[in-house]
């Protein structure tokens, strides 16, 4: 095993906590490592600084050095490029193009190491594992002990970063982790270059997913495979986290599986619920039982699987290729005063900045829409602000409860709430208003789209509560914050959107890149709502004063869920009335009498749970078409929803594909998955 210099070791290290320069102390008897803010300390550990928090608990089942050799004949060349699963032939273009030689290459997860990235440059091997640690150090330039999201790198220090096998063990916290943290370490247009398993839709592994426990054993915890996501929701993800994609490769779509795979994964259980599963894993361990017949069958398996990969769709790929460049993002600027020439431009290291010297002399409609995101559980009534609402979307979250998105653009509330946190849909539904987006806190994905925001202003409520105590203490925002001390955490915050306009100059956000991009010029955009898009949603509707009739609308998240919502038609009105149900009773407070609802709409969209995800968070299909329902002022009427891109509204139409008109008032739009529940009365 190499030993490497302590001083040389130092001087490409920062704390993962801080980012700040890093010292040996050596007070404790045992070399460690210190912050010069006081974090830490970290052991090294055989000349191995070591920053993890943990051991995998897979320690020492990734830890074998994958070699190369040169072939000597037609059969060996063959062996060679197939070698290693045809890994090293995959990914030697992609790094030919990502620089010059030698490059700087850091290695996530790196087990024991691969020979071949030694062609291309310098490699620092990072894993939280000691004994592939120990086995990558003769291989590698350097080798680090951390977790990936908790990189001891100071920015921009790499050229590449690469990983084999491991995004799909990560879960949904740890992946985001992951990509803020190569976003940052990669220089400008660094290349992120790595191979995942896929949340794939090939035969074989739709049958195992129809046997959800033996599935959840074997596929998932007893090799953790915790973070397996599909093609294009973690194209998605890099998107979101400010990546650009180089190349895309789809690999392993052929339901046929080579011999160790098959085994490892149907030798079980699981395998023995087919007969013709259960007869394919019994080939394969006769196969590799004699080495002869599994390298000619494992060859002839890969050939097959190119000429596969070329034919059959790419939802069925087992496996990806990723080759992404970090995007160059557009200068984030402050915006300056009204009147004045001079922009200062943004701390790189700030997320925020406060709008600073802004006035308004008036406070009318004109303004730019505010969006709320308001609780909607039985602990968070009475709710208040909704009704000075234009549009409320609302769309299910983890545990079977729902979450409101409210939209005022005509009338602010003098308080609106309780305010709690968003999730990705919610930011694609409110993209069309272009509106000041008020929230308290944010899914993971959530998060990254807040940072760099394309067609909304992320106002985030931020507070802490003393220990010893129930007050809360407003951190980010608080001239918008209100908090009520009669009500348990979380659900005693509420905000106050006239504050936007009265107090600017005390809030901190990220501007879109639209603002960003066009500096002061803009900053009127910044106060003027476009009027187009609010005529898209709002329509006078020569039809409303259709005939009478009686109509009661339930509608429940999932099949047999307990909570859920009733909206009964008021004549006298000429609206729908809402009540929040709890089993078959109304929650106390839920009833709002000035809450009149002039249209409502059910709309049905894809909704699945995220894999992996502790908490449970939900995926749900904001753009695209679907069908749904329509009441405005009669019976229900079929529509077909369809919204293209996050910027622009949703948009309804009737069998004969005309634009639906909706009515002036409140319009309430409800998402329901497949699960759920939508009974007429």
């Amino acid at each position: 095993m190499k030993k490497y210099p302590m001083a040389a070791q130092l001087c490409h290290l920062v704390c993962p906590d801080c980012h700040s320069p890093i010292a040996e102390s050596k007070s404790a008897g045992s070399p460690q490592l210190v912050c010069a803010n006081g974090h830490g300390p970290w052991p090294v550990q055989d000349g191995i600084p070591w920053f993890a928090d943990e051991i995998s608990e897979f320690d020492g089942c990734w830890a074998q050095t994958y070699r190369v050799w040169k072939a000597t004949s037609l059969f060996s060349a063959i062996a060679h490029r197939n070698s290693h699963w045809g890994i090293p032939h995959l990914f030697e273009p992609l790094l030919k193009r990502a620089g010059h030689y030698p490059l700087e290459m850091l290695d996530l997860g790196c087990g024991g190491g691969w020979e071949f990235l030694r062609r291309f440059g310098r490699i620092t091997g990072v894993d939280i594992s000691p004994i592939a640690l120990q086995v990558a150090s003769r291989v590698y330039d350097r080798i680090v002990g951390a977790c990936v999201w908790r990189l001891p790198f100071p920015d921009g220090c790499f050229d590449v970063a690469t990983c084999f096998w491991l995004v799909e063990h990560l879960r949904e916290t740890e992946f985001v982790g992951l990509l803020r943290e190569i976003r940052r370490v990669l220089r400008p247009e660094g290349h992120f270059i790595f191979l995942a398993d896929l949340h794939s839709s090939k035969p074989i592994l739709r049958w195992a997913r129809s046997h959800p426990a033996e599935y959840r054993h074997f596929h998932v915890e007893r090799v953790g495979h915790y973070g397996l996501r599909s093609l294009n929701y973690t194209c998605h993800l890099l998107r979101q986290a400010g990546y650009r994609e180089e190349k895309t490769i789809p690999i392993n779509k052929s339901s046929l599986l080579q011999p160790v795979t098959a085994s490892w994964m149907f030798d079980n259980a699981l395998g023995r619920k087919s007969r013709i599963v259960r007869l394919y894993t019994l080939l394969c361990r006769f196969a590799q039982k004699t080495t002869i017949v599994y390298r000619i069958i494992y060859n002839l398996l890969m050939e097959y699987h190119r000429w596969a990969d070329r034919h059959l769709p790419d939802s069925y790929a087992f496996s990806a290729v990723f080759d992404w460049k970090v995007k160059l993002f557009r200068e984030k600027a402050q915006v300056p005063a009204r009147g004045s020439s001079e922009s200062s431009a943004r701390p790189p290291e700030r997320e925020t900045e406060p709008w600073s010297g802004l006035s308004l002399s008036t406070f009318n409609h004109s303004r730019r829409p505010v969006a709320v995101m308001v609780d909607n559980v039985p602990q968070a009534f009475p709710q208040h602000g909704l009704a000075h609402a234009t549009t409320v979307f609302s769309a299910p979250v983890e545990g079977h409860c729902t979450r409101l998105l409210a939209i005022c653009t005509l009338d602010l509330p003098p308080k609106i709430g309780p305010v709690r946190s968003t999730r990705p849909y919610f930011l694609a539904w409110a993209g069309a208003f272009q509106p000041f987006f008020i929230h308290c806190g944010a899914s993971p994905e959530a998060l990254m789209q807040l940072e760099d925001p394309d067609s909304l202003i992320g106002i985030e409520l931020s507070y802490r509560i003393e220990e010893g105590t129930l007050i809360p203490l407003p951190l980010i925002n608080a001239a918008i914050a209100r908090f009520d001390p009669s009500r348990k955490s979380p659900h005693f915050v509420f905000a106050a959107p006239a504050a936007i306009f009265e107090r600017p100059e005390e809030l901190s956000f990220s501007l879109p890149a639209l603002f960003r991009s066009a500096g002061g010029a803009c900053l009127d955009n910044l106060l003027q709502y476009r009027l187009e898009t609010e005529r898209k949603w709002h329509h006078s509707d020569p039809h409303q004063d259709a005939s009478k009739f009686a109509c009661q609308v339930e509608i429940r998240v999932m099949d047999g869920a307990s909570s859920g919502e009733r909206f009964t038609w008021d004549e006298s009105a000429k609206g729908f009335r809402r009540a929040a149900l709890h089993g078959n009773q109304v929650i106390p407070g839920s009833e709002v009498p000035d809450l009149l609802i002039r249209n409502l709409i059910v709309l049905e969209t894809q909704v699945e749970s995220i894999p992996g995800d502790l908490r449970g968070r939900l995926r749900i299909q904001a753009c695209g078409e679907g069908p749904g329902y329509i009441w405005r002022d009669g019976p229900k009427m079929d529509v077909t929803w369809r919204k293209l891109q996050p910027d622009m509204p949703i948009q309804f139409f009737d069998e004969r594909g005309e634009n639906i008109l909706l009515r002036p008032g409140l319009t309430w739009i409800h998402f329901v998955g497949p699960g759920g529940e939508v009974r007429i009365k």
